[in-house]
């Protein structure tokens, strides 16, 4: 009897799996397009027809990263066409689409430097990726309750201890030049543990290179502290001892950590790897809430000559396995519906308008700079204790404080801390203001604005200040409306006043502490390629207004 309860469970489920997945949905229509900075050609693909597949309510394709790899990965080994950026054009309406492209082709041609190329048809064709990685586990997590529901009292099911209050995820892409800065953070981390005053957890995602001693395979690795200065089974005094210990290497004094969970070698920028690890690690340590901390190269939401990248890089320095921001948010809202209480990155670049509205239903708070960062990285001994207050609101000035302090006259840099509730409320009010003045936006000189891309030519022009644009767009002085909304999501921001390299200098008069990028008309490779993934795969594009006035500033 009780087996068939338990069968007919499962049927029931399968039965209302099956009804949520026949819901209908829009088709789309898309067109994938490839260009490179090492060369002048560009691939078009045909328009193609995705089934089932719906728009988002930011008209953005769901995955849409997704597709772009797909012509990536043919390109790269059908054809034999490395380090090319691809992304995708879509719409639900295909003779809007052929407008857009017969535009973008006409556009290409007209400086004779580039030429067009067709993907073979016969040849290449988008997959729909509409299929959902957790739809197992939604239908196993029924199953299960379903057993329960209908099982004998005796059997029990064990639930996982929850821990009060809030634990700290920090993964880091550690394979390429920042591995020995990104191991002596752990070590820094573990001083901060070490003063905090109650119990806390620290899970650190690390897949570094295959020579390190202390973990040649990708892992994690969990500190947790007693509150009086122990960490894992070791005593304050065992640990202070071996920190004190010249003999004593930083192999040695992270390699206390306990090693929850091992994994083969993998990519670990890819979707797929990053949405298993975090989950993974909020597995190994069930908490009330969750933080998390990213390490490594970045560059903000922008495709680079290395390929497309935004944060993370796995492999040597020109490794074009690197994450996406899209894609990262979308795994934090995957894993943790709820929001993580905070993202801060570690990484450079990453402080700007296109990245925190990519992450406003995955994160409440982001601390970020606009800025390289050093590669010491942040102060973790003295940060580490505030990122589990359990007000992080009030805290979120301290930190960055002790950020600026830190490097206030030895390095440089700008830090941020952004409430991400509010990016849609700024999203508005630019959009209002651009659409508002859309007519003087050809008269804005960006040579004119602060730029954030100072570290090389490659990322200039990448994010202007905000305020400052909006500002030389209205005439002088930004709208009332404008500059409340930006108050109100900039909560605490500050730069190096004293910065030891003069390429750092920051003009406060003009500096508001949130970056943006500015779309313009020009044909040459970096700004064909930033353009179109712009368009293409950031949804602050479409929120902002840039896609409603491309007709301006586009010719």
């Amino acid at each position: 009897m009780k087996s068939i309860k338990i069968l007919c469970s499962l049927l029931l489920v399968l039965t209302v799996c099956s009804a949520f997945s026949l819901k209908g949905s829009k088709s789309v229509y898309i067109v994938g397009v490839s260009a490179s900075f090492t060369d002048s050609l560009v691939y078009f693909t045909e328009i193609q027809l995705l089934d089932s597949v719906s728009l988002d309510k930011n008209k953005m394709l769901p995955e849409r990263s997704q597709y772009s790899y797909q012509l990536k990965n043919y390109l790269e080994n059908e054809e034999g066409l490395t380090n090319r950026t691809c992304f995708v054009y879509f719409s639900n309406s295909r003779k809007k689409l052929q407008k857009t492209i017969n535009k973008m082709k006409t556009k290409y041609q007209k400086g004779k430097t580039l030429l067009i190329r067709e993907v073979n048809p016969n040849a290449f064709k988008f997959k729909n990726r509409k299929s959902n990685p957790f739809l197992m586990k939604k239908i196993l997590f029924l199953f299960l309750a379903a057993c329960f529901f209908f099982s004998c009292e005796k059997e029990t099911i064990v639930i996982p201890q929850q821990h009060a209050g809030r634990t700290v995820l920090a993964f880091f892409w550690a394979d390429n030049s920042l591995n020995s800065s990104l191991r002596n953070n752990i070590q820094t981390m573990m001083q901060g543990l070490q003063a905090m005053k109650d119990s806390a957890a620290l899970l650190v995602y690390w897949d570094g290179e295959a020579s390190d001693i202390s973990w040649p395979e990708p892992c994690i690795v969990e500190y947790v502290t007693n509150g009086q200065g122990g960490i894992n089974s070791l005593s304050k005094g065992t640990i202070d001892a071996m920190m004190a210990d010249k003999n004593t290497s930083i192999y040695d004094l992270i390699g206390i950590g306990n090693i929850r969970k091992k994994y083969p070698p993998q990519t670990s920028t890819e979707k797929t790897v990053m949405q298993t690890v975090i989950g993974d690690m909020m597995s190994a340590y069930p908490s009330e809430s969750y933080g998390i901390i990213f390490g490594s190269h970045g560059s903000g939401w922008l495709p680079t000559i290395t390929g497309t990248r935004s944060i993370g890089q796995d492999g040597g320095r020109y490794s074009s396995d690197t994450a996406l921001i899209p894609e990262l948010a979308e795994v934090l809202r995957t894993v943790n519906p709820q929001k993580f209480d905070f993202v801060l990155f570690d990484a450079c670049m990453m402080g700007c308008a296109e990245v925190y509205y990519e992450l406003k239903d995955a994160a409440r708070y982001c601390i970020a700079s606009v800025l390289d960062i050093p590669a010491t990285g942040f102060p973790y001994a003295s940060v580490m204790p505030y990122l589990y207050e359990n007000a992080i609101k009030d805290y979120l000035g301290p930190i960055c404080k002790d950020y600026i302090d830190y490097y206030n006259y030895n390095g440089w840099g700008t830090i941020s801390a952004v409430d991400c509730n509010q990016m849609e409320g700024l999203a508005e009010a630019v959009r209002s203001v651009i659409l508002s003045n859309q007519d003087s936006l050809k008269n804005v000189d960006t040579a004119d604005l602060q730029q954030y891309g100072k570290g090389s030519s490659n990322f200039k022009g990448y994010a202007y200040d905000m305020l400052q644009f909006i500002e030389k767009l209205c005439g002088g002085m930004a709208p009332d409306d404008f500059t409340q909304q930006l108050k109100k999501t900039v909560i605490y921001t500050d730069y190096t006043h004293d910065p030891t390299s003069s390429l750092y200098r920051i003009d406060g008069d003009n500096y508001s502490g949130m970056g943006m990028y500015i779309p313009n008309s020009f044909t040459t490779p970096k700004y064909l390629l930033w353009n179109n993934y712009f368009k293409s795969s950031i949804a602050w594009y479409h929120a902002s207004g840039w896609a409603e006035t491309e007709s301006i500033w586009g010719n």
